[in-house]
């Protein structure tokens, strides 16, 4: 008795198209991670719940119009040696399209810009170790390729005389911590939006209001009161 032939195989063709899944919000990526050191740990549940990230309440508006044209694609340089502080900071300016680098001190802070020219504006805060902000930003504006680099310190609202300090250091505006996030995006957006380097250079050491109709004093906040998107 002959064995039987075996069926003959399904002819190879094209594969059936397939309808890509639409995307949820639960699918978008995060912002990236900033460039510099290791970070922390991950937070345990409990922790992370109540070290939830701040947001803007303008995020519309800074996404959108003249200011998501000056914003997004920028790169900027934070130098902060609170890691909570570069997380929440990275978070929210990645939300606008900003891609963020770090260093934890003064000193790293300079070796950065020094290999990374794209970087657009620098928020800077004072207190750290091994060099602080001062001495950071002053050593940036004796730098001829950084001289004019939009520099944004961010000072404890407690010290009453780190702001002029900074200001007399060479740091554009300075914006109080806890800081409000729409109150440093507006900053930043009006010294990146600024006409020329030179009215950035002509208005240092003067006013400490970071300008725009959402905008107040910095560091004229009522000190009882951390409204929503606020940084510690």
């Amino acid at each position: 008795m002959e064995p039987a032939a075996p069926e003959p195989a399904a002819p190879e063709g094209p594969a059936e198209p397939t309808t890509p899944a639409e995307p949820t919000a639960a699918t978008w990526p995060e912002p990236a991670a900033p460039e510099g050191p290791p970070g922390p740990e991950p937070l345990h549940r409990d922790e992370a719940h109540e070290h939830a990230w701040p947001e803007t309440t303008q995020l519309k508006q800074w996404l959108g119009g003249p200011q998501g044209q000056v914003l997004t694609g920028r790169t900027v340089l934070i130098v902060d040696d609170d890691i909570r502080n570069v997380f929440a900071l990275t978070h929210v300016l990645g939300r606008v399209g900003i891609s963020v680098k770090y260093a934890e001190n003064g000193r790293e802070g300079l070796e950065v810009l020094d290999r990374s020219p794209e970087v657009s504006l620098v928020l800077m805060d004072i207190m750290m170790p091994e060099m602080n902000g001062y001495e950071a930003i002053q050593r940036i504006r004796r730098t001829p390729r950084l001289a004019q680099l939009p520099v944004v310190a961010l000072t404890a609202k407690a010290m009453s005389g780190d702001s002029e300090k900074a200001l007399n250091s060479g740091a554009d505006v300075y914006v109080a911590k806890p800081v409000d996030l729409d109150e440093l995006l507006q900053a930043m957006y009006d010294l990146l939006s600024a006409p020329d380097a030179g009215s950035r250079a002509g208005a240092r050491g003067g006013s400490t209001t970071t300008g725009g109709p959402q905008s107040q004093p910095a560091g004229d906040a009522d000190a009882g009161t951390e409204p929503p998107g606020r940084l510690p």
